[in-house]
């Protein structure tokens, strides 16, 4: 057998032919089983992701698929490549992004685009048919925080071996890292955050009471008890412990951290765990634990003495919304 495969074939309409070699190792056929990393935006998600990228078990798609930003677009194929970051990997005018460009056209069908897992799987498909993914690789493994509002859906499409990681942060730190994020001047909605903090908690419960499949990881614990937490991660996933698994990368090289407080961070930090001390007003602080101090206390984050004051009228309607909207999600799916 050659050291390297050729592999011959045609994309687009117009017949021509794209001559790709590919490792003996690698194949077209994703791995049987998917995994998903999932939670609120600015919890992590990224961090744990570039922990399991070096993991030989696993096959990770290099970006996030955000299929609520373009599945039900006109044109799902220019909606996906503007929405995502799936351009920087596969670039325009080069033969690997017509590929990839031709390739999503064709697995993009009504079928595929009437649900959000058959969304992810017919663009891993097209990442694999183009890129090649390793056959030693246990799972092919997607992250989007945002499908959080679809785990039921994932499990039940990709089936009883599915797996689904969780990230959670504490709100005063996650509020802080989306807030860097807004224009100056832009208006901060506290309630608005609080709510959407509070919604997926609900979420989280539900998953975690209901489906083994579903794992949650504190940020905190991330970060400061990395090699416990990550082992504790693929324990869920059944894959062994490797040496290489304390260092983030993304696509085999070393990861940036995507932080809101600088521009550059080189493997984990710390430096944002309490930093919402200085970027938050104490008034803002207040408010975000009188509206989530039950929930908070019950994910390990202690609210300062002002929240023993309670959250009135205030809280409970936003827990009424959350739990309404927590179980439409629920009956969605």
């Amino acid at each position: 057998m050659p050291d390297r495969l050729i592999d011959f074939r045609s994309y687009g309409e117009d017949g021509w032919w794209n001559e790709r070699m590919t490792d003996q190792e690698s194949a077209f056929q994703l791995p049987t089983r998917a995994a998903f990393v999932v939670g609120l935006k600015r919890s992590g998600t990224s961090l744990l992701k570039s922990l399991l990228d070096g993991h030989p078990g696993l096959w990770v798609l290099p970006r996030e698929s955000k299929t609520f930003h373009w599945r039900e677009a006109k044109d799902p194929v220019a909606a996906l490549l503007k929405k995502t970051k799936y351009r920087e990997c596969f670039p325009e005018g080069s033969d690997e992004g017509a590929a990839f460009d031709a390739a999503l056209s064709k697995r993009l069908t009504p079928e595929a685009l009437s649900s959000v897992p058959e969304s992810i799987r017919a663009l891993a498909d097209t990442v694999a048919e183009v890129r090649g993914c390793p056959t030693a690789a246990t799972y092919w493994m997607e992250k989007t925080p945002d499908h959080l509002l679809d785990v039921s859906g994932l499990l039940r499409a990709f089936g009883p071996q599915t797996r689904v990681v969780c990230t959670i942060r504490d709100p005063r730190a996650q509020i802080a890292s989306r807030a860097r994020r807004r224009a100056p001047g832009e208006h901060f909605p506290i309630s608005r955050f609080a709510y959407k903090w509070a919604l997926a908690d609900s979420l989280m419960e539900h998953f975690e009471a209901n489906h083994p499949e579903f794992l949650l990881v504190r940020y905190e614990d991330t970060v400061l008890k990395t090699r416990e937490t990550v082992e504790r991660v693929l324990s869920h996933l059944e894959l062994d412990w490797t040496e290489n698994q304390l260092t983030p990368t993304r696509e085999g090289t070393d990861w940036s951290a995507n932080s809101s407080y600088e521009k550059k961070t080189q493997g984990i930090t710390t430096g944002s765990l309490e930093r919402y001390r200085e970027q938050l007003e104490p008034s803002q602080i207040e408010e975000i634990e009188r509206l989530l101090a039950p929930r908070m206390r019950r994910r390990g984050y202690e609210p300062g003495k002002q929240a023993s004051a309670g959250g009135g009228a205030k809280r409970w309607l936003m827990e009424l919304r959350a739990g309404r909207q927590a179980s439409r999600h629920l009956k969605r799916a």
